[in-house]
């Protein structure tokens, strides 16, 4: 756990480095060359994600119609670039059309193709291979629009501060 702590703090780091130089690499290519130093191809946890948006963005659609479903774990799968969300409390199945008694789903984010879908671990969806069809992700979830966004962000902040140095040059 530790290393994975300072592995973020390190992909943060680089990551604000790398988009201040204007060098357009996108977080799973900067996660991707951290981790393939070491070796692994996937990184794993429990609730919140390395994309809180798309964490959001998975709660709005298992939270409905009077049905509280969470996030139980998530693996995140470099090579394709894939999320994906086991939920829990929430069972709705689109093969079936209605809520499995006693499996739960899993929400894949396809974030190289900006798309995401349903799989089941239920025993017969699985022997079926069933996957729902794809939907896109909303815009504010893709990873183009979160870099416009952090960019923008970077430019104002930026702007503030050399604001403040040019009203007050002999203020730290």
């Amino acid at each position: 756990k530790l290393e994975s702590v300072w592995l973020w703090r390190l992909l943060k780091i680089t990551n604000f480095f790398l988009y201040s130089q204007k060098m357009f690499l996108t977080n799973i290519n900067i996660f991707s060359l951290l981790w393939s130093a070491m070796s692994v191809e996937t990184i794993e946890g429990f609730q919140c994600s390395p994309y809180p948006e798309v964490d959001h963005f998975v709660l709005s659609l298992v939270n409905k119609d009077g049905i509280k479903g969470g996030i139980r774990r998530w693996n995140y799968f470099f090579p394709e670039e894939l999320l994906v969300y086991d939920i829990c409390k929430y069972r709705w199945c689109e093969n079936i059309g209605r809520a499995h008694k006693s499996n739960n789903i899993m929400i894949l984010v396809d974030l190289k193709n900006e798309v995401w879908y349903q799989k089941c671990h239920d025993p017969v969806c699985k022997a079926e291979n069933f996957k729902s069809d794809c939907f896109p992700l909303p815009a504010e979830v893709c990873l183009l629009f979160l870099f416009k966004e952090e960019e923008e962000f970077t430019t104002d902040e930026a702007d503030e501060t050399r604001s403040n140095e040019t009203q007050n040059p002999h203020k730290p």
